[in-house]
């Protein structure tokens, strides 16, 4: 194996990386997002909010995973770009996890998250979350303080379970990134 061919290799993950990255803010196209926008200079200023090291990584895996399953969809960016200064972690990971929860996919995840959460919520407590048939009888009755406590109640169903799956995967996305790290270092 020659340098030529080792070098080839890393220009190509560099390519890669880049092409993958293309859709994420970065520090020059910060200014183009509505409210992460207006924090675009102090956000320049943050070297760890765009550093690639594992210090700022392994956060930003944890982080972006509980918060791209967390029912916050439409307010997750400005919220990664907050728990990116919180927790110091690299902003362009963080934003990519975001993306997880689009249009096409938040209804089969947000499902699925909803019916473990209640399952976990109904056996390890006393809290009890309506059903379709329940829901369906207080809205055709207008019953509006039992719709917004059963909307709470699922809210924090799908809360629980995506801060518990986001954990998980999180955790098992950072081994194989330290995985990928001691490889790429041979």
């Amino acid at each position: 194996m020659t340098d030529d061919f080792h070098r080839n290799l890393r220009f190509e993950r560099i390519r890669r990386v880049k092409k993958w990255l293309r859709y994420v803010p970065r520090r020059a196209t910060l200014h183009k997002y509505p409210i992460i926008g207006s924090f675009a200079d102090k956000a320049r200023k943050c070297d760890y909010l765009w550093s690639f090291r594992s210090a700022q990584v392994i956060p930003a895996i944890y982080v972006g995973w509980v918060l791209s399953l967390w029912p916050v969809f439409g307010i997750q960016l400005p919220l990664a770009f907050l728990a990116s200064l919180l927790f110091r972690a690299n902003f362009m990971v963080l934003a990519a996890l975001q993306f997880i929860t689009n249009p096409a996919t938040i209804v089969p995840i947000y499902g699925f998250e909803l019916y473990v959460g209640k399952w976990i919520l109904e056996t390890f407590t006393s809290m009890e979350i309506p059903a379709g048939a329940e829901v369906w009888q207080d809205l055709t009755d207008m019953n509006w303080s039992s719709i917004t406590t059963g909307f709470l109640k699922a809210v924090f169903a799908t809360a629980v379970s995506g801060t518990l799956f986001g954990l998980i995967i999180a955790f098992i996305n950072v081994r194989f990134y330290k995985y990928w790290l001691r490889r790429s270092k041979e």
